[in-house]
């Protein structure tokens, strides 16, 4: 699978035999780059913000457990992966 200009290889053999068996989302690029997060309940939303709006307590209620904030630049954004295996 190409990926930036390079070849990415299949990295599941660093993955631990927990996450294996389950799902993860694994930054590839970023302040984050190499993180990986378990997938629980079958869904996870991410919200990707600057540091400054990230950091500001009106910015968000109350987020869900399954939620990973990405400081990233100037870039916002916000999306959900959901499992759709029972």
């Amino acid at each position: 699978m190409e990926l930036a200009g390079g070849i990415m290889e299949n990295n599941d053999k660093f993955l631990s035999q927990d996450l294996l068996e389950s799902y993860a989302i694994r930054l590839l690029s970023g302040p984050l780059n190499g993180c990986e997060y378990e997938i629980l309940n079958g869904r996870v939303l991410v919200i990707v913000g600057n540091d400054v709006s990230l950091g500001r307590s009106d910015s968000f209620s109350e987020l869900p457990e399954n939620t990973i904030v990405i400081p990233y630049g100037e870039l916002t954004g916000s999306f959900e992966v959901i499992s759709l295996r029972p």
